[in-house]
């Protein structure tokens, strides 16, 4: 599954580190929408996972302030997702925000 997003509505909305909270973003979607295609259950993602309930009510609730990013790619390969990373130069236009690519391979 590749992502592509063209705006980062966090750099929009005046929160502190928009890219990181936007890459958070797209990885806890990431993570929700395999639990959803395995048919998990709160419990059965907890563990799969390795941690308690809460934490996967968290991630459904999108708390992105109690989730590092190690802590999110520690789960995408425990649910055995292989993580690709591609960067890219910033486009030099001032009216578009940063374009982000997340790629995530199966």
């Amino acid at each position: 599954m590749a992502i592509k997003i063209e705006k980062n509505i966090f750099a929009e909305t005046g929160v502190k580190e928009p890219a990181v909270a936007m890459l958070k973003s797209q990885m806890i979607q990431t993570i929700l929408d395999i639990f959803e295609r395995r048919e998990y259950k709160q419990k059965d993602a907890a563990e799969v996972l390795g941690v308690k309930q809460p934490v996967i009510s968290d991630l459904a609730n999108g708390k992105l302030s109690k989730f590092t990013l190690d802590r999110l790619l520690n789960f995408l390969l425990r649910l055995d997702w292989q993580i690709k990373v591609e960067t890219s130069k910033k486009p030099k236009s001032k009216k578009q925000p940063i374009a982000y690519k997340q790629r995530l391979a199966c």
